[in-house]
C-alpha cells in the first residue's frame, strides 16, 4: 500500500469511529430526556433528584437515601 492509501484509510476509520460515538451519545441523551418528560407527567417535577441529577458515580453512592 502507499503511503496516500494508508492515509485515507485511518482518516475514514477516524471519521467513522467519531460518527458512531456520536450518535451513541446523542441516542443516550434523547433517552435521558424522554424518561425525563414521562417522570415530569407524572407529576414529580419538583423533585430535586429530578431535576438536579448527580452525574458522577462516586458521588451517586454517597447520596442519602
Amino acid at each position: 500500500m502507499k503511503n496516500r492509501e494508508k492515509i485515507l484509510i485511518g482518516i475514514s476509520t477516524i471519521v467513522v469511529a467519531s460518527l458512531v460515538i456520536l450518535l451513541a451519545g446523542k441516542n443516550k441523551k434523547l433517552k435521558s430526556l424522554e424518561r425525563l418528560d414521562r417522570i415530569a407527567e407524572e407529576g414529580y417535577e419538583t423533585a430535586g433528584d429530578i431535576l438536579y441529577p448527580i452525574k458522577g458515580s462516586f458521588l451517586r453512592k454517597l447520596r442519602w437515601n
